[in-house]
């Protein structure tokens, strides 16, 4: 595997197919979620469409949607009501044994936003129920790396075992999903201390960039991702601890180690991307050498179909 396709697979939801997805929709692929009846939100696929058919006309999670051959609406107006009645649907969906789609095992108890056209959350929604809307989901990474002999080394996480999603893969020091209610910078410094054992301070964090990429994923249904990155210059004698038991272990890499453990498919997809943009912002792919350079910038920021937040001091 090279770069180009780490980058490539996590981004095998083409612009194009999106693009054509939501000018011509295709019930044997995917329906356009909308809020209002107009402002698009995410995908709804048709085994979901299907279930959403099945709610009986006196449940009062049917109020919720609208299904037509060209879109998913969701109805009420109120955002609270929005989140309670689709909070009923799916905690019903999770206990229904029928409905293999969302288990109990991946239920993780946090919801995301879902934001409207005027960066405004439109609904929140269960983390673990949000592929099988499509909807844009969020997280926040950092770069944790040292510099020694004038070698720029990296900590790497490996995850724990149990979790929900990519167990036992490669990971950034520092990574999680941005949930409903708080900024990525605080959620930034609650994941340092969680996962590494680190306390900081906003003054001390240095926020580089953002990286997007729209995935099929086979686990997590269809996922059009943000990243929040940071990089986080660290003394040589800091050594990581995870406070949470998410992690299973750390290791200080040198940067040829990460590009291996990268081609060779073993850092989860959003988390290989936030490494191969660090290695692109701190010059260890060169363009003189990289063949698909060009590609791998340009790929790791493509615009995504879907509003997104508005954040202000």
């Amino acid at each position: 595997m090279s770069l180009a396709r780490v980058v490539a697979e996590a981004n095998n939801l083409a612009p194009a197919h999106i693009a054509a997805l939501l000018a011509t929709p295709d019930p044997a692929v995917a329906l356009p979620l909308l809020v209002g009846r107009s402002c698009a939100v995410g995908f709804v696929a048709p085994a979901v469409v299907a279930l959403i058919r099945a709610v009986p006309a006196d449940d009062p999670a049917a109020a919720l949607f609208e299904v037509s051959p060209h879109s998913v609406s969701i109805l009420p107006t109120d955002p609270a009501t929005r989140t309670l009645l689709l909070e009923r649907l799916l905690l019903a969906w999770r206990d229904d044994p029928n409905v293999p789609l969302l288990q109990p095992s991946k239920w993780r108890n946090e919801r995301y936003s879902v934001w409207d056209d005027n960066g405004r959350v439109a609904f929140e929604i269960e983390r673990a129920a949000s592929g099988l809307f499509g909807v844009r989901v969020y997280g926040c990474h950092v770069n944790g790396y040292v510099v020694i002999d004038n070698e720029i080394k990296m900590w790497v996480a490996r995850r724990s075992y149990t979790k929900q999603t990519y167990p036992g893969m490669l990971d950034n020091m520092v990574g999680g999903g941005l949930p409903h209610g708080i900024s990525p910078t605080d959620n930034v410094i609650k994941e340092c201390f969680e996962e590494a054992g680190l306390t900081i301070t906003a003054s001390s964090l240095k926020p580089v960039s953002i990286i997007t990429s729209f995935m099929d994923s086979s686990e997590r249904g269809w996922v059009p991702d943000t990243e929040y990155l940071y990089d986080l210059r660290l003394d040589e004698s800091f050594k990581p601890v995870c406070q949470d038991g998410e992690v299973h272990s750390f290791e200080l890499m040198s940067m040829g180690d990460v590009r291996r453990h990268l081609i060779n498919g073993e850092f989860m997809p959003e988390s290989g991307l936030c490494a191969i943009d660090f290695m692109l912002r701190h010059g260890i792919i060169d363009p003189s050498t990289e063949p698909d350079y060009e590609y791998i910038a340009c790929s790791l920021r493509r615009l995504l179909p879907f509003p997104g937040p508005r954040y202000s001091a």
